[in-house]
């Protein structure tokens, strides 16, 4: 039987989105200063990186786009998303914001 990141892995692979294990990356100061902890918790999604004119946000459902559209307005900068776990996405967010 498939574990749940295998799932997720293939998903990604389908859609032809990056797939990140939140905890087996650095985490970002200058990206979490980018999002308001209510904004995080609000649409579920943790911020990566930030390259200066970018911001990679992880989330368990990159593919809605609205919401996607919705963070680019509120946040102000151009948006990456990458597929993550969403125990992932949501242990990051109590950790960290």
């Amino acid at each position: 039987m498939p574990t749940v990141e295998a799932l997720y892995r293939t998903l990604a692979a389908k859609f032809g989105l990056p797939f990140a294990r939140i905890e087996d990356r650095p985490v970002s100061p200058d990206a979490l200063q980018r999002v308001p902890a209510r904004v995080a918790f609000e649409y579920r999604i943790f911020p990566l990186a930030w390259d200066g004119r970018r911001l990679t946000l992880a989330t368990a459902v990159p593919l809605d786009f609205f919401t996607i559209d919705n963070l680019r307005h509120i946040l102000g900068v151009d948006l990456e998303c990458v597929l993550s776990m969403k125990w992932d996405v949501d242990q990051a967010l109590h950790r960290y914001c």
